[in-house]
């Protein structure tokens, strides 16, 4: 088996003949990585979410999930190791309460019923929603609606967790704590994140980072690799995080101790920084 959990190799896709919405596609991801895929709208990032989760089929080219090729003969089994969040979680609520969502994807899965109790303990702990399990959906937070989203996807434990603009319809502080989480899963239990966003300041927390722009995969690398050119990201109408953008305008007035390749750049170390400019 190789390293890769992940493989794409040259994969074309598009939506309607004559169109082309991914152009010859090649990356790889490997066991245990944070990945963020990032890119302006129509780029074509989501639809590599799709791809993944084989609910689109590409016209040309292969995709490769642990080693098995995706195929009608492979998806069944393929799917077993994936789970996927969307951007809006009230897109994914079946049942009345947060238990019955849970349950839900275990029935799916023939999971006895004397171990679904012990399960829905287990994943609604892992995303702190233990005290909500037998609340409506609708009485729930933002923030909290996503965190039983992921705790429904846990719950058929799957290798790779995919957040497709997961934290785009959220507050500050609901998207931080979801953030902390998707990390949280990468580090505690190992999963493989692939995080499709347009959130710059989650890129920085990313193993790797997938840039995309007009359906082509345009660089490859490190938070810091992609950052320490800011006119590449410009002219694919992106930026850096405002924290970096801030560290780099106060390191032109030699105002800052903090480098701004430091991606872990912390508030308190900027406001210091401006507090002493004069």
């Amino acid at each position: 088996m190789s390293e890769n959990i992940i493989e794409f190799k040259n994969v074309v896709f598009g939506y309607r003949q004559g169109m082309i919405n991914i152009n010859d596609v090649s990356f790889n991801i490997k066991a245990g990585e944070y990945v963020c895929v990032i890119g302006h709208n129509g780029s074509g990032k989501s639809t590599i979410s799709k791809l993944v989760m084989g609910l689109i089929t590409p016209q040309s080219g292969q995709i490769f999930i642990k080693d098995l090729e995706m195929n009608n003969t492979n998806i069944k089994k393929i799917r077993n190791y994936l789970g996927i969040v969307f951007q809006n979680p009230d897109n994914q609520f079946i049942g009345l309460t947060v238990e019955d969502d849970i349950v839900f994807g275990l029935e799916n899965n023939k999971v006895p019923q004397n171990l679904m109790s012990d399960v829905v303990d287990l994943v609604s702990k892992a995303v702190g929603m233990n005290d909500f399990v037998k609340d409506a959906p609708s009485m729930l937070s933002g923030g909290q609606k996503q965190r039983v989203a992921i705790a429904s996807t846990l719950a058929s434990n799957p290798e790779i967790v995919i957040f497709d603009e997961s934290t785009a319809m959220l507050d500050p502080n609901a998207k931080e704590e979801l953030k902390k989480l998707m990390y949280y899963l990468k580090d505690k239990y190992k999963k493989t994140i692939i995080s499709v966003t347009h959130d710059m300041e989650e890129v920085t927390q990313a193993d790797k980072v997938i840039v995309m722009s007009g359906g082509k995969v345009l660089k490859i690398g490190s938070p810091k690799e992609i950052f320490e050119n800011r006119d590449f990201l410009l002219n694919v109408k992106l930026d850096v995080p405002f924290n970096l953008k801030l560290c780099m305008e106060l390191e032109k007035q030699n105002k800052s101790k903090t480098k701004h390749f430091d991606l872990h750049i912390d508030s308190e170390s900027i406001i210091n920084d401006i507090c002493k400019i004069k």
